[in-house]
């Protein structure tokens, strides 16, 4: 009876069947492209060392390595990602797929990050990219076709002030904000209908302040060449993208004479100060569209590294001497 030999497994192919499976499941697309980078990346580290490709030929030693270099070239946090991502991939091969008996991965924990507090927007600064966008609105152009419509410099003037007032007010991530449209907005309760990871809906109120700049913003919008489009955000060429509005952004750290930031900052500067102020855990939870408390610890570090300066500062120890 003739021996049987197993076919082999090509990363590569699997790669790209694992993005099929990831998109059916209903990945974010972020994550999709996250955790289809990292598997790219693998991919690489073995080719450069001339390993078999086959996905049976891995060894524990080869994610190590991997995770390893990772770690020496990047950073502790970069290399738990890595080493979710890879987890994630293994796991498909053998719980959903069936074509491993068990994960190289196994018997590896996760690598250790040192807690780092997450940097957070001072309110100072907020104000300042505010004041840049209200100067811009207030220009008056000659090109302006008649004094109620807005010309573009002032429509988007209107428009990254709703932005900025928006992620600094709801804390949503910029992924769902650019993914509104229009009905997503629901004036009865002041909040947002948002679809965040795993397609999960969730509400984002927002307040008074937030709310004026909205209804300004969308007097501007209702006379945008492409105010037909269902995308509540809108630009030069059509609907807003994640790029776009960090490309605002930047633009206006720029003008407003401040260091650049991210869009995810404000994600995190609304936790911080949530927490800061005695905010629910849980409700924060619900506002965030987070299933862990893990979460909610990291994003607390921040808030409860400055309640125990402040609490440094009211006993005030030394001074007794």
């Amino acid at each position: 009876m003739a021996k049987h030999t197993p076919v082999p497994l090509p990363i590569p192919e699997l790669l790209s069947d694992w993005e099929r499976h990831l998109k059916a499941a209903g990945k974010a697309q972020s994550t999709v492209i996250s955790y289809l980078q990292v598997g790219l990346a693998f991919l690489g580290f073995l080719e450069e060392r001339g390993h078999s490709l086959d996905v049976a030929d891995v060894r524990l030693a080869d994610v190590e390595n991997y995770l390893i270099e990772v770690r020496e070239r990047t950073s502790a946090a970069n290399q738990a990602k890595h080493f979710r991502s890879l987890q994630q991939f293994w796991r498909w091969l053998v719980d959903v797929e069936g074509e491993l008996d068990v994960s190289p991965m196994a018997t590896l924990r996760p690598p250790h990050v040192p807690p780092k507090p997450v940097p957070v927007i001072p309110d100072d600064v907020v104000e300042s990219l505010l004041a840049v966008c209200e100067k811009d609105r207030a220009r008056k152009s000659a090109r302006a076709q008649s004094p109620n419509r807005p010309n573009e410099k002032q429509f988007e003037a209107r428009r990254d002030a709703a932005l900025i007032r928006t992620l600094f007010d709801t804390g949503m991530r910029v992924g769902e904000l650019v993914g509104i449209e229009v009905d997503d907005l629901d004036w009865r309760y002041d909040v947002f209908h948002v679809t965040g990871k795993g397609d999960k809906q969730r509400a984002c109120p927002f307040g008074d302040k937030t709310a004026n700049s909205l209804r300004r913003y969308l007097r501007a919008r209702a006379q945008h060449s492409f105010a037909a489009k269902d995308a509540f955000w809108l630009g030069r060429l059509g609907p807003l993208t994640v790029s776009g509005v960090a490309q605002m952004l930047e633009r206006r750290c720029q003008q407003a004479y401040v260091g650049r930031l991210h869009p995810h900052q404000f994600r995190h500067t609304f936790a911080h100060i949530w927490q800061l102020f005695g905010g629910q855990e849980g409700d924060l939870m619900r506002l965030m569209g987070w299933q862990s408390r893990e979460m909610a610890d990291r994003y607390g570090q921040s808030a409860a590294a400055v309640r125990a300066q402040e609490a440094h500062r009211r006993l005030s120890l030394g001074n007794r001497l």
